[in-house]
């Protein structure tokens, strides 16, 4: 039964379409992975980076399945030749999302037996058949929700819907106050969410993603990566185009060690990706390596061109 009448919800003006909307629209990264595995159903082995998030495993342990690591290399491309047999599938992240032409080129090698993490390229699109997983909440304001797409025409019947309307707080006081003041309670809901079943994607989460104009978000985005590569292209040792692309971050490879922390005195908040690594490889892994070494500069769409000179002036000092 509609209710009508009583006190206002929060207000949310705009019901657009957003990016991949037509896909499978679930409640977690880690069990968009799951879903893509319940549907191809007979799994031999799985081929994962060692460069790569831990809840990549979570789905595979859950499911008892045999794996493999492989390498990537500094194109962060597969360092070796990996062909696959019958019932093997590959996972490749189109890191950054700058890996966008390589993830079509290993489509056209492997088929379905490619499952591409695009958790850091949500707007990457995906070619018709490919088994693929999106989460947009690394580039816009929700605090969960996943998509994903699979080569076969089924869905998996998922009973359950999340709700997030109460994960939401942290992201409120950050209108109020700086970012610390909530980061633990973000860190903590973040927490929640890991063991999580399979749910059907939130109506809250839809709605809030129905709000955004992703085409000023991708613009923007591009034009903050513009302004990074044009004064720390040369120095940036991940050699790799960048211009034009909407980034998740501005992927800066560098040897300076202070620099991270350098950053984070000065404001600029930058992430630690995956020390799960350090565990998987040893210190003269490439993989490693780049785990302290690449710095994932901001450059979303909250931010601007005084922004992004801020960062670069930061960095020169250094």
């Amino acid at each position: 039964m509609k209710e009508i009448g009583g006190y206002f919800e929060f207000e949310l003006q705009y019901d657009r379409a957003f990016p991949h909307c037509d896909g499978v629209l679930l409640n977690t990264g880690r069990n968009a992975l799951e879903y893509i595995f319940r549907i191809i159903g007979n799994i031999s082995k799985v081929y994962i980076p060692y460069y790569t998030c831990h809840t990549v495993m979570q789905p595979i342990n859950v499911l008892g399945l045999m794996y493999q690591y492989y390498h990537v290399n500094s194109n962060l491309e597969i360092a070796e030749d990996i062909e696959l047999q019958e019932n093997e599938y590959l996972i490749y992240t189109n890191y950054y999302g700058l890996k966008g032409k390589y993830t079509d080129y290993l489509y056209s090698k492997y088929g379905y037996q490619l499952i591409v993490d695009s958790a850091q390229a949500f707007f990457y699109e995906p070619q018709k058949g490919m088994n693929i997983f999106f989460t947009p909440h690394k580039f816009v304001g929700v605090t969960s929700g996943s998509i994903t797409y699979t080569h076969k025409e089924e869905r998996l019947l998922i009973k359950e819907k999340d709700e997030t309307y109460d994960r939401l707080p942290h992201a409120f006081v950050r209108y109020e106050k700086n970012a610390n003041t909530a980061l633990e309670e973000a860190r903590a809901i973040a927490r929640m969410s890991r063991n999580q079943p399979i749910k059907v994607m939130s109506d809250l989460t839809k709605r809030l993603l129905r709000n955004l104009d992703f085409d000023i978000i991708r613009q923007a985005r591009i034009n903050n990566v513009n302004i990074l590569d044009e004064s720390l292209g040369e120095l940036n040792m991940l050699k790799l185009p960048m211009k034009n692309l909407p980034l998740m971050v501005y992927p800066y490879w560098t040897k300076n060690t202070n620099l991270r922390k350098r950053l984070i005195l000065n404001g600029i908040f930058v992430a630690s990706y995956w020390d799960n690594v350090k565990k998987w490889c040893s210190p003269n892994d490439l993989d490693y390596q780049m785990v302290d070494e690449i710095i994932p500069l901001p450059i979303d769409q909250r931010y601007g061109g005084e922004d992004m000179n801020y960062i670069i002036r930061t960095i020169n000092s250094c």
